[in-house]
């Protein structure tokens, strides 16, 4: 079993490579929480953090799993909380993942990340996270679990969000905007060279997931219980 993680920001992807010794469990005739989102096949800009291999099918969650997530409010804004439902909401209903909010955590553990473990959304400044260096406002990323077959999957990850941003930014949908980028790093979405969307790497013209996001966000969704 290989557990691969990467964090993905504005201009920023960072791999890392263990090997570990989990099984990956099947869920024999699982079935999905919420209906598949429908598809397009007209918009192209999206990109993918990665892909099974031989295929270009996404490296994804389980559709059949809920997704759990805890807040870190060390240093948060105080809407840090409906920043983190909205964007939840956001991606939900793009991917039909289901994600459930269990609180809050003083977990601020950004490496590997297990099953068994929320994903973590935490603030925090470029002191303790070197990767939110410059004009980098967050990074965010998920653990992918590795089976021997070699298909992998999506089991936690981290979002990471600049607190020195966040008050100089006073804009609730830029601020918004921010978040919703990172989630989509988080659920498997790439950065593209199209301004119109919002997962551009350099500050997307649009604070909203555009045409080709929610189309990657649709096949992101679109994949088989593992």
């Amino acid at each position: 079993m290989v557990l691969l993680f990467a964090l993905v920001g504005v201009l920023l992807l960072n791999p890392l490579l263990i090997s570990d010794a989990l099984e990956r469990v099947g869920l024999g005739g699982a079935s999905r929480l919420r209906p598949a989102p429908e598809t397009s096949s007209s918009a192209t800009a999206y990109a993918f953090v990665d892909t099974q291999p031989g295929t270009g099918t996404p490296v994804s969650y389980d559709p059949c799993r809920e997704i759990e997530v805890a807040i870190n409010p060390d240093g948060a804004p105080g809407d840090h909380e409906e920043l983190v439902r909205t964007s939840l909401e956001r991606t939900s209903e793009a991917t039909g993942f289901v994600f459930v909010l269990v609180g809050t955590t003083p977990d601020r553990e950004r490496g590997i990340r297990t099953r068994d473990q929320p994903v973590l959304v935490m603030w925090a400044d470029e002191e303790e996270v070197s990767e939110l260096e410059g004009r980098i406002a967050g990074i965010g990323g998920s653990t992918v679990q590795q089976a021997p077959n070699g298909f992998k999957q999506f089991v936690s990850g981290v979002v990471v969000l600049d607190v020195d941003a966040f008050e100089d930014m006073r804009e609730p949908a830029v601020r918004q905007a921010i978040v919703d980028h990172e989630f989509g790093h988080l659920v498997g979405l790439d950065h593209v060279d199209d301004e119109s969307q919002l997962m551009h790497a350099e500050g997307a013209r649009n604070l909203t997931y555009g045409t080709g996001d929610l189309a990657g966000l649709a096949r992101l969704g679109n994949v088989a219980c593992g």
